[in-house]
């Protein structure tokens, strides 16, 4: 295994996990790799529109296929970014196969965890219109109790680090660069 870090993101949607990558990639120079955008490429690799009901079908697909080891769709987009770069950000994590796949993955993994509201999150998902975002209340319910029932929850309870992003966007960049440099070791 080659001298690897990888940073696990965990948190429900909308909390900022995008934003905290965005961050750290331009601050700290660290990628990412986002899972979700795993799922919404293979929606459209299958010729479909991406929906939440098209991602949760596919997503669901996708378990199955690989046993539940979800990660094995990110295995070479994983290898690709750990060729060139020591420390990268896996964005995001929503069971614990995922995590314990990483953690084989890399000499060093660290779970971040990051929160913030439901009203926050959900003003949020109407904000971004992402493709695939659920735009009703009652969609935002929906993806929540996905999100729980494949263990986001008990992910975030057993993180390295945890970021609260109920704040502005410049309290949260200062927080999220303060607390990753203090995670990695970083020396200035």
């Amino acid at each position: 295994k080659k001298m690897s870090f990888i940073i696990g993101l965990m948190g429900y949607s909308n909390t900022g996990k995008g934003t905290y990558c965005s961050f750290v990639r331009e601050e700290l120079g660290i990628p990412s790799l986002n899972t979700g955008d795993i799922v919404r490429d293979e929606v459209r690799k299958k010729g479909l529109e991406v929906t939440p009901q098209n991602i949760v079908k596919i997503s669901n697909e996708m378990r199955a296929e690989t046993q539940g080891s979800f990660m094995d769709f990110a295995r070479l987009r994983l290898e690709n970014l750990l060729k060139d770069n020591e420390i990268i950000i896996v964005d995001s994590l929503r069971e614990l196969s995922d995590k314990k796949y990483l953690c084989n993955y890399a000499s060093t993994f660290k779970a971040l965890g990051i929160y913030a509201s439901k009203a926050v999150r959900y003003q949020r998902i109407c904000l971004r219109k992402r493709d695939g975002d659920p735009l009703t209340m009652n969609g935002f319910l929906e993806l929540e109790e996905r999100e729980k029932s494949l263990g986001t929850e008990s992910l975030l309870r057993n993180t390295d680090l945890i970021l609260f992003n109920n704040g502005t966007v410049n309290e949260f960049y200062k927080d999220s660069i303060l607390k990753t440099k203090k995670l990695i070791g970083w020396k200035e």
